[in-house]
């Protein structure tokens, strides 16, 4: 690739393209990015000043399938994600409020069917603070203790998520109740109504999922739902967030019967992912491709509401990369 340095994220997974020279654009070469991110699973393009013209150039260009945010759980308050210039597959990663850290997690994983990748865009990064994390699922599960290993390969869990009559429309970007149900079907999630108009769905599946050399990955929901769950119900989240003060948790992982995952299971995966973790800091114009099949991500927090990442999400489109 022309003009363009490789320099190994971590380890395990991922690479950092830079120019090696003066240049105004990014890495035109497209099959041999999807080359790289078969291989490295990650991609941070550093140092090109994309444009987000530029940015959705390059995603068009090596996604198919693109995902709206339907069904997303962060829809509603704080969270809040916003499409950029009415354009429904391009978005803000996060909401408002950014002064607390997201732990890593699969996107969109309590649906039956969650993206293959996700790409990341700087439009606006802060001084201090705010970096994206990456983690490698398949590490993490192989770091985790016997008991707790066999235990997720034995046993699933279950995403249960109550919205309320108006919040349910957001989530769902409709408002007939027979598509929510067709959605539903499609995604695998079982659906309730309830008398009073809101909604409830359920969805059983693996916290693991093979990478394509079949090795045992552990991405998910379970993490950043789990300790969303602690911080509502402690009080914490209150502190960041008065909107918060009464607020009861409407969207919680269980195992597949019903009970409470157990508190030091919890702490378990919190630590070794949290040791996993490779942080990314953001300049202006910097890119992020992550393969959502085995590479989990989070967010180190930061002040203000000032950092600006956005997102679009789909499958590689290989046959486009091939032929570029």
């Amino acid at each position: 690739m022309a003009q363009v340095n490789l320099t190994p994220l971590t380890e395990n997974f991922g690479v950092i393209l830079s120019p090696s020279g003066e240049t105004d654009s990014l890495p035109i070469e497209r099959s041999k990015i999807a080359d790289l991110f078969e291989r490295y699973r990650c991609i941070v393009f550093r140092g090109f000043k994309a444009t987000v013209d530029d940015f959705q150039c390059l995603t068009s260009e090596l996604t198919k399938d693109f995902l709206t945010y339907q069904g997303g759980g962060f829809t509603v308050g704080p969270f809040k994600r916003s499409m950029i210039d009415n354009q429904k597959t391009l978005l803000t990663a996060t909401g408002k409020t950014q002064d607390f850290p997201l732990p890593l997690h699969g996107e969109m994983y309590y649906l039956g069917q969650p993206p293959d990748l996700i790409w990341f865009y700087c439009a606006k990064p802060v001084e201090e603070g705010g970096e994206t994390t990456v983690g490698d699922g398949v590490q993490i599960f192989r770091e985790l203790s016997d008991s707790t290993a066999r235990m997720l390969e034995n046993r699933h869990i279950s995403y249960r998520r109550h919205l309320r009559d108006s919040d349910w429309q957001a989530a769902f970007q409709t408002d007939s109740k027979a598509a929510v149900e067709e959605f539903c079907r499609a995604q695998n999630l079982h659906v309730i109504w309830e008398p009073d108009g809101s909604v409830v769905t359920t969805m059983r599946a693996s916290a693991l999922r093979p990478d394509r050399d079949g090795n045992p990955a552990f991405i998910n929901s379970l993490l950043i739902l789990a300790l969303a769950e602690q911080a509502i119900v402690s009080g914490q989240a209150a502190s960041y967030m008065p909107e918060m003060k009464n607020v009861r948790p409407d969207f919680v992982v269980r195992w597949d019967d019903g009970s409470p995952i157990e508190l030091e299971v919890i702490q378990e995966l919190a630590k070794i992912s949290g040791r996993n973790e490779a942080a990314v800091s953001w300049s202006s114009g910097d890119v992020m491709l992550v393969d959502n099949r085995s590479i989990m991500h989070g967010r180190r927090a930061s002040s203000g509401t000032e950092r600006q990442i956005l997102v679009r999400m789909g499958s590689l489109n290989t046959g486009a990369a091939a032929a570029a």
